[in-house]
């Protein structure tokens, strides 16, 4: 239960995200092994859980479940079980949707109750009532007034468990206050992302806009947002470009993680900077004429310059990249390309 709530205390949203019915059919349907393999896991396992334990992921994983069941913890009225008139049949146990009844004891598991009241229709002998925790005080002997507490020493190994998942997931990420990124590795999201925290603090990696895309530079990642961002999409310019006159990631997302841009809105959105290393360029390494970059570049922010006889060496021009990859990826080079992207955790709208 924990483990479940306490990220959403640090704005974390990685366990939300592998149960999300919607994010799961998303990760299904877009076809990608690595999402695929993990949701069809996901999906075997809870069906084989509530084969084994019923409800068990409704009391103990879904956060609906969960909260339900701190509520009926709290709540004024509970069910209670007369043992003197119990004829320990076990039909409450047995109708009991959360299985939060143990009638050989006559004990009711409030952390998991969702007060359905089947107990109550089911009990021929009447032996269970719905009453005010204040009458439950002065009850006579025999009659159930719930579980024992958890101890306070159990209470603090389990949050310490739950603190500590949480401050895991948060390490690999390496988030500064302004939000700049320190790892090495830092992806380049998609036009519209605003920034790398309301990115990744948004996305539930449903896959739609990687789906969508249709020159498929929208990849799932891995481990480059860090372990709380798993299967949020990264533009992969190893594979295509963002295409200059393009929104349809924006308008297929559904949690406002790419944010709606209009057209020339986001044709003026810097996503990244493209970085020219020259000593890999076949210009200067080989001597060899190359213009790929500068002439698919759609904002013409590359520019060639004399370089030794006829040949010319590519400029850029930062004041023009949006950052689309399309000289990344039309780059000749291999395996490191002579120019690639760099992105930016905060994107910015470009000025002439």
């Amino acid at each position: 239960m924990l483990i479940c709530i306490l990220p959403l205390f640090y704005h974390n949203i990685f366990f939300l995200n592998l149960l999300d019915p919607f994010g799961l059919s998303g990760k299904i349907f877009a076809g990608y092994k690595g999402a695929l393999l993990l949701s069809l896991g996901l999906l075997l396992f809870f069906t084989a859980l509530s084969f084994l334990k019923n409800r068990w992921y409704c009391n103990a994983v879904c956060p609906v479940g969960i909260f339900l069941g701190l509520l009926s913890r709290i709540s004024f009225f509970r069910i209670s079980i007369d043992g003197r008139r119990c004829a320990a049949c076990g039909s409450c146990e047995g109708g009991c949707k959360a299985n939060c009844i143990d009638f050989t004891t006559h004990r009711v598991d409030f952390n998991r109750c969702v007060g359905c009241m089947n107990c109550l229709d089911n009990c021929q002998e009447k032996a269970i009532k719905y009453r005010t925790r204040l009458s439950l005080k002065n009850q006579a002997p025999g009659v159930n007034k719930g579980p024992e507490d958890v101890s306070r020493r159990n209470f603090v190994k389990t949050a310490a468990v739950g603190a500590g998942a949480v401050a895991g997931l948060m390490i690999p990420s390496k988030l500064l206050s302004d939000g700049q990124l320190v790892e090495e590795t830092r992806p380049v999201m998609p036009p519209g992302a605003i920034s790398l925290h309301h990115f990744t603090a948004k996305c539930t990696a449903c896959q739609l806009c990687v789906s969508s895309c249709p020159t498929h530079v929208l990849q799932p990642s891995f481990f480059e947002y860090g372990m709380s961002g798993v299967f949020q999409p990264k533009m992969d310019f190893t594979r295509s470009f963002c295409k200059y006159d393009c929104r349809r990631c924006m308008e297929v997302c559904p949690t406002g993680a790419i944010h709606k841009l209009n057209l020339s809105e986001k044709q003026m959105t810097r996503i990244g900077l493209a970085v020219f290393e020259k000593n890999l360029c076949l210009v200067a390494a080989e001597q060899k004429p190359c213009a790929k970059c500068a002439e698919h570049c759609p904002v013409k922010a590359i520019e060639l310059l004399p370089y030794l006889g006829d040949l010319k060496l590519p400029k850029v021009h930062e004041n023009l990249c949006n950052g689309c990859g399309a000289c990344e990826y039309y780059c000749p080079v291999r395996p490191d390309r002579a120019i690639s992207v760099e992105a930016y955790p905060v994107q910015m709208k470009m000025f002439n």
